[in-house]
């Protein structure tokens, strides 16, 4: 009997918004992620996007008229071989990082695991989950979010779902 593979429609169900310039979308996108809503919410949300210093990326705090950074390329992330026992398996994953004034990602970080709702014994399949998320995430390219004419450092969040079939 041939071994069977595991289906992951991952992640590029991924909500990626800037917190403040697209206040609360939906989770209605699929791969490729889009970006949509921040020219209607900018002037009804929000005050902007969380802009950063440049360099050191402290003192972030949001900002009216800063256009949003535009993904350019996602990824997909795997599931691991421990969730096919759990068929279908979603996971959600949230991530905060920094888009620089050159598109580049920093300070990547987990905000919500994949396993804070899964049972104790799941918990480990979670964890790997969100490192696929991270490695997938790692992997955007991003068009930087600009005041004016200059490029500037905003904090972003990213909702990634993962669902294995």
């Amino acid at each position: 009997m041939a071994p069977r593979r595991i289906l992951c429609t991952a992640g590029v169900t991924l909500l990626l918004f800037v917190l403040s310039a697209f206040g609360s979308l939906q989770p209605n996108q699929t791969s490729p992620p889009q970006q949509s809503g921040a020219a209607t919410n900018a002037a009804s949300g929000p005050p902007g996007p969380i802009v950063c210093d440049p360099g050191t990326f402290l003192n972030c705090h949001r900002e009216k008229g800063v256009t949003p950074p535009k993904l350019t390329h996602s990824e997909d992330s795997r599931c691991p071989s421990e969730a096919s026992s759990l068929r279908p398996f979603d996971a959600t994953t949230v991530v905060e990082l920094i888009v620089d004034e050159t598109g580049k990602l920093h300070n990547i970080s987990v905000v919500h695991s994949s396993s804070e709702h899964l049972p104790p014994n799941q918990q480990g399949i979670g964890s790997k989950v969100d490192e696929s998320v991270i490695g997938a995430i790692k992997a955007f390219r991003f068009k930087p979010a600009a005041r004016g004419h200059e490029h500037v450092p905003v904090q972003i969040t990213i909702i990634f779902h993962t669902h294995c079939l």
